[in-house]
């Protein structure tokens, strides 16, 4: 399935939401199916928070992810700093 999040200039809430649906999206799936989700989670994921690794969404999309047993992949690109 593909999907666009919310960007980091939505509030909270709309992420939460977002969120929220897609739950409501991957339970409908039988288990025994494979999920791949695509699209952009506009989240930057990495282990800094000091450093500009870590987005304003990237822990919700770890916690996410974890709650789903899914996989984060190929989210190594270099990102401009523009905002």
């Amino acid at each position: 399935m593909a999907t666009y999040a919310p960007t980091d200039d939505c509030p909270r809430a709309t992420n939460d939401e977002y969120y929220d649906n897609l739950t409501d999206i991957i339970d409908d799936i039988f288990q025994q199916e494979e999920i791949m989700l695509t699209g952009d989670m506009n989240a930057r994921v990495g282990s800094k928070t000091d450093d500009q690794v870590m987005g304003q969404f990237g822990e919700l999309l770890i916690k996410y992810c974890t709650q789903h047993s899914l996989k984060i992949l190929n989210g190594f690109f270099k990102h401009k700093l523009i905002h």
